[in-house]
């Protein structure tokens, strides 16, 4: 008997809390993924680059981030 896989959604981790005005700031004005985690890590933000990137992907093509 084959298996069944149920796909639920909302699994997984949850984001994880920083300032997204300030990240889409910082992009806006040409620096990069890695010293925007920095400087959010400096601030006491828990994040990668990785984590940063991921989050401002949707944001990345519009032409203001506002």
């Amino acid at each position: 008997m084959a298996e069944v896989l149920y796909i639920r959604e909302g699994v997984g981790r949850k984001p994880k809390p920083f300032p997204l005005s300030l990240a889409l700031e910082l992009r806006a004005k040409g620096y990069s993924y890695e010293f925007i985690a920095w400087k959010l890590q400096q601030m006491g933000y828990d994040v990668s680059k990785w984590t940063v990137m991921r989050r401002l992907k949707p944001y990345e093509g519009e032409e203001s981030f506002e």
